[in-house]
């Protein structure tokens, strides 16, 4: 009997001790924390490290030796994203020197010829002026009335003038009317 009280004990701070999952709303299209890529590709994505996380163990970093961090890519039909809505984009991003010019990319191509639609990029030299700590960036995006819905959209960290390294983690895509 006393086993099974302890046992019980035990089991049950265990499970008093996790979070429920957050509820995952409707206008959410993705998000990620770059937790789970480890093991579940083939390749390690483009700056994925264990340097400097702002969540977990893992986050994406960009420098002069790696032009674009791992990133995002789907459709607008996919994303659920039609002409004239909003889409949001958030991340953690950390600077770590005043030679720190990395960007947040957001952009949609035509898949069949390449070409450019749109593209809009977060500088973090003018969203955050402070070093070697996280800070939220976020950014709307209007979708172009002319953009098909096979319009691929791509989200992607990109060193732009970065001398020093730039690291992003927890970064989230929404929709907004």
């Amino acid at each position: 009997m006393a086993k099974f009280v302890i046992v019980s004990l035990v089991a049950g701070g265990l499970l008093c001790s996790c979070s429920p999952e957050s509820p995952v709303s409707a206008d959410l299209i993705s998000q990620n924390d770059f937790e789970s890529l480890s093991g579940w590709v083939a390749a390690v994505p483009p700056g994925l490290t264990t340097e400097r996380a702002h969540s977990g163990s893992y986050a994406v970093k960009v420098d002069a030796a790696t032009e674009f961090g791992a990133g995002y890519t789907t459709t607008l039909a996919d994303a659920k994203l039609q002409p004239g809505q909003k889409l949001q984009v958030s991340a953690w991003a950390l600077r770590t020197s005043g030679e720190t010019n990395a960007a947040l990319v957001v952009q949609l191509l035509d898949p069949a010829t390449g070409q450019q639609l749109d593209w809009h990029g977060l500088s973090l030299v003018e969203q955050i002026k402070t070093y070697n700590r996280w800070m939220l960036i976020e950014m709307q995006v209007r979708i172009p009335d002319n953009a098909p819905p096979h319009s691929l959209l791509k989200v992607y960290p990109w060193r732009y003038q970065a001398v020093q390294a730039a690291y992003f983690d927890d970064i989230q895509l929404r929709r907004k009317n």
